[in-house]
């Protein structure tokens, strides 16, 4: 069973939901919650820039606009000191509202928000299961940060471009320009800008996609619904202080009132391959790169929408009647059907992990979630969801944990006592054997002790000073007198040793 420990900030100005929120997150045997409560998102920023907080809950108390704002500052380049930064793990964001608006919610979920849930909904088991979805999640993404995994290298290092855009309309409803809300690593790159540069218009930003058409072309899509494929695109534009004329793949897909674009430069391969190669290297690399299914139904589970037919090899008429359920692996239908009725029933969030056959027959593993969305009159207009690619990461998670049960081996099976410490010099681990030599019958008792406190005398400060000097990434060594559990004294050699993460820092 794995136990759970969770760093828990409401931001809420009702006491009587503090009162509520404090009875739902009582310790159980699965979690502890070590809860904070502050009344503004001003005072939850600052508690973000100096703690560790693992989620963030936002009351209904806190208005709509006020929860967007604090989650655009949140994800702001340097606007949180080691939490904006994509290598630092972001606390979980659950809103919680009286009464669901489709557009906050979207919009919180393009913000990175975990859930959004209402309040007349909100039961203990129900906040519980967010909270530890979202951890789980935050542990899975920082452990793919640190490793070398082959997924995550290829996904930050494709040619393709990937950028979602929401419309920007005047007093007449005119589309006047789009709004940058995502661009992947690659488009940055590519574009020449940075994080920094997306608070300005995409036409401010390019002005040459009205002369070449492509602004036009996003407005379309976004006014007709209808997805937009076009080969061989020729775009002219001012690329740093250059003026060129490049040819793209473009593929744009309507996302409530906005596009998600995909597009790849193409220059170089147009001018040196066949036509019929190109596309066959196009198709397979569009597969490679688009690991998510996009799908959309009506209050009863017609489909609407699902761009699954580059993933599946489905054609959108064969999901339509229903026979998405054939791309299912044969083992996971009745599961599959079970948890989409159940989801249907209760009108709540639809969640799965389940094998999904590809187009060249084999079985992916995808993580699906679903939502429904509410009309102002609190009846269900639709489900919106997500189809994920997620066979590499629990591959990763698996070599993760043969990995740490392989070193764990190696450490109890050596002689010496070795512990293992924090940068605050507390107690993480002792192999069995140094256990055995310090007298320790259990090392609970001793978890998160402070590592000098069992030093006296001077040698407390050798040991202090050894300590600081590993932080600093420097090997220490040392012979001093130090009691074991028991009042034993005992002679020790102690080397303290930094240990570095793959950037070289000490972790």
């Amino acid at each position: 069973m794995v136990f759970l420990s969770c760093s828990l900030l409401i931001i809420s100005n009702c006491v009587k939901n503090n009162l509520k929120y404090q009875d739902y997150f009582r310790s159980t045997k699965n979690c502890t919650y070590n809860l904070s409560i502050v009344t503004s998102i001003h005072e939850g920023l600052d508690l973000c820039r100096t703690s560790t907080i693992d989620t963030v809950l936002l009351d209904a108390s806190i208005s709509d606009i006020d929860g967007l704002a604090f989650l655009e500052l949140l994800a702001a380049p340097g606007g949180i000191v080691g939490v904006a930064s994509p290598e630092k793990n972001r606390p979980t964001v659950i809103l919680v509202a009286t009464e669901g608006d489709p557009k906050i919610a979207v919009r919180a979920m393009k913000l990175g928000a975990q859930d959004y849930l209402l309040e007349r909904d909100l039961t203990a088991e129900l906040l519980q299961s967010a909270v530890a979805s979202g951890i789980e999640k935050n542990r899975v993404q920082l452990q793919l940060q640190k490793g070398n995994n082959p997924f995550r290298v290829a996904l930050d290092n494709v040619l393709a471009s990937i950028g979602i855009f929401s419309a920007i309309r005047d007093e007449t409803g005119q589309i006047i320009d789009f709004r940058f809300e995502y661009l992947n690593p690659s488009a940055l790159a590519h574009n020449r800008i940075t994080v920094a540069d997306m608070h300005r218009g995409f036409c401010e930003m390019f002005p040459s996609v009205r002369e070449t058409g492509v602004f036009g072309k996003y407005c379309r899509v976004v006014e007709t619904g209808e997805p937009l494929v076009q080969d061989n695109f020729i775009y002219s534009s001012l690329y740093g202080t250059t003026f060129l004329d490049k040819v793209y793949d473009l593929q744009v897909v309507k996302l409530e009132d906005g596009v998600i674009a995909t597009w790849r430069d193409t220059t170089d391969r147009k001018q040196s391959e066949l036509a019929l190669q190109a596309s066959e290297q196009r198709y397979k690399a569009l597969i490679d790169i688009t690991s998510q299914i996009v799908w959309n139904t009506d209050a009863h589970g017609k489909m609407l929408y699902a761009n699954s037919e580059s993933f599946t090899g489905q054609s959108f008429e064969e999901s339509e009647s229903g026979r998405w359920m054939e791309a299912i692996h044969p083992d996971d239908r009745q599961r599959t059907t079970e948890l989409w009725v159940l989801a249907t029933t209760n009108l709540t969030p639809f969640e799965i992990e389940h094998r999904v056959r590809r187009w060249d027959g084999e079985y992916r593993l995808m993580s699906g979630r679903g939502v429904p969305l509410f009309d102002n009159d609190g009846s269900l207009r639709e489900w919106v969801g997500l189809h994920t690619d997620i066979t590499e990461v629990r591959q990763d998670e698996q070599n993760l944990r043969r990995s740490e049960e392989f070193n764990r081996r190696i450490l109890e099976s050596h002689q010496d006592c070795i512990k293992l410490l924090d940068l605050d010099g507390r107690l993480l681990y002792m192999n069995e054997n140094g256990q055995k030599l310090f007298e320790v019958d259990d090392f609970a008792k001793y978890d998160r002790d402070v590592w000098a406190q069992f030093w006296t005398g001077n040698e407390r400060n050798v040991a202090q000073a050894a300590l600081e000097n590993a932080i600093a990434g420097t090997i220490s060594k040392f012979e001093g007198q130090c009691s074991t559990t028991t009042g034993t004294p005992k002679w020790w050699e102690v080397n303290v040793i930094p240990l570095h993460d793959q950037d070289g820092n000490v972790e």
